[in-house]
């Protein structure tokens, strides 16, 4: 009986991620000498599991002289040790570069611990898919909120509660564009809203207010989100087969030659077509968001 190996599905899909995020943000040689580390790991993996790769994980420690052979196998190409040496180099320098971008909201957690070495060398998956998460949840804040909201959210995870007052200065806004970015992101649940009173009479002029940014809370809120506009897409695809219905019959019947094509709407199964294309290519990039939070 033949099945389809969904533990082999993901875990290509996931270190399929983490090599996209190097090629990125990093360039030149990343995406080869990642690819390698992986490969290479996963040969050695199956050898001492009786041919059982894990899910997900972090590789184990190999010899260059192993990643330089896997990269010969899977790209019939050599790879140099100073192309490794250029790969390290360009995350230190990517990630030097990013933390003097932290005040406008683009820094991120540094790609270079992605890759450790020891003489040996391997690639953590995990920190690699913590990266790319962290990205694809500012780039949804950023599409359904604006570009000032990823500052703000950004801001507030990295730095803690804070006022709103402060939180318009920081992210260089006027008070009131700060209170509009804040409102909308706490009714969708993005953040936290805490009142601090000075006094047991809690009275709203003694009072301070400070918001917070919880991870957990955001990622839960960004994947709610992919799922209904995923199911969103699924419903328009229903109700374009169901309006269509006599259409696509027509065609299942020019497809078994009982009828002639001329016969077809022309216009109306080239318009279908475009609008199932599109449905489906959202689907796909839709699913491979919701991976990274799965």
């Amino acid at each position: 009986l033949w099945r389809v190996n969904f533990e082999e599905c993901n875990r290509r899909l996931y270190n399929s991620l983490a090599i996209d995020l190097f090629e990125k943000h990093v360039g030149g040689a990343s995406r080869k000498v990642v690819e390698a580390i992986l490969y290479a790991d996963e040969q050695e993996a199956e050898l001492s599991d009786g041919g059982v790769a894990p899910i997900m994980h972090d590789s184990s420690f190999v010899s260059q002289q192993d990643v330089l052979k896997a990269s010969k196998e899977i790209h019939a190409v050599h790879l140099k040790a100073s192309d490794i040496k250029e790969v390290l180099e360009a995350c230190r320098d990517h990630d030097a570069g990013d933390a003097v971008l932290t005040a406008h909201g683009k820094s991120l957690p540094p790609l270079s611990s992605c890759i450790q070495t020891n003489g040996n060398i391997r690639f953590r998956t995990t920190e690699a898919l913590r990266i790319a998460r962290h990205l694809s949840l500012l780039a949804i804040i950023e599409q359904r909120f604006g570009s000032s909201a990823r500052r703000v959210w950004n801001m507030l995870y990295l730095g803690g509660q804070m006022e709103q007052k402060a939180i318009a200065t920081e992210s260089m806004l006027h008070n009131g564009e700060a209170r509009e970015v804040l409102y909308a992101m706490l009714r969708n649940g993005f953040v936290t809203l805490q009142d601090v009173p000075r006094n047991a009479d809690r009275a709203p002029s003694r009072t301070f207010y400070t918001w917070r940014a919880p991870l957990d809370m955001a990622t839960i809120r960004a994947t709610i989100m992919l799922y209904r506009t995923a199911n969103n897409l699924l419903s328009r695809m229903a109700h374009e087969t169901s309006t269509n219905s006599e259409l696509l019959r027509r065609v299942h019947l020019v497809n078994q030659g009982r009828m002639d094509a001329s016969q077809l709407n022309a216009s109306q199964l080239h318009k279908l077509k475009a609008t199932v294309r599109i449905t489906e290519s959202a689907l796909i990039d839709i699913e491979s968001q919701i991976a990274i939070f799965s």
